[in-house]
């Protein structure tokens, strides 16, 4: 139901957000809230001071949501950035160390699979062109410039018509079906 957080008990983002809805400003997934909210928690515990350009730069998503998870965690301080609610409560891990330590250990493993989603490529790898196992051709079809698209090619051959003419500008169709060659 809730984090620890410098001592004090944060609300999860799971019970603001709960999975499948939306958010009430945008309409943004529950869990792209929640991941958004966790990282910023974390930026929290790793700085006194956050400021919105530090999260806007890693999570993206419309200013008025990431205002949202501002305004629910801490207050703002001009010139400084943002600043969590309540100060951080030294004493609870002294006084609770198993607890403290189970905690710190979920948020440990939070900022694992950040640090992993952050270093995975953004977009899914290229399909790669197989290379053919027939050997290219291409060398002798360009000194001949055979195979290189429709060419004219004049055939001297006599008409059928019997005029004894050779038939000029006569275009030769060469693709022929393999049972057409046998």
């Amino acid at each position: 139901v809730a984090a620890l957080v410098h001592g004090n008990w944060v609300v999860n983002s799971d019970v603001l957000w709960p999975k499948d809805t939306l958010s009430f400003e945008n309409g943004i997934p529950a869990d792209l809230m929640c991941r958004a909210r966790d990282y910023t928690i974390l930026t929290f515990m790793e700085n006194e001071y956050v400021t919105r350009a530090q999260v806007s730069s890693v999570i993206s998503l419309p200013s008025d949501e990431i205002q949202e998870i501002f305004e629910g965690l801490g207050i703002r301080t001009p010139g400084k950035g943002w600043q969590l609610l309540q100060p951080p409560d030294e004493d609870f891990p002294r006084r609770f160390p198993d607890i403290a330590q189970r905690q710190e250990l979920l948020w440990e493993n939070k900022r694992k699979s950040w640090k992993e989603m952050m270093e995975a490529p953004s977009h899914p790898p290229q399909r790669q062109r197989r290379r053919s196992n027939r050997d290219s051709i291409g060398s002798e079809n360009e000194e001949r410039n055979v195979g290189r698209g429709r060419h004219r090619q004049r055939d001297s051959s006599i008409s059928d018509d019997g005029s004894g003419e050779p038939v000029k500008g006569k275009k030769v169709n060469k693709s022929r079906k393999a049972s057409e060659t046998a």
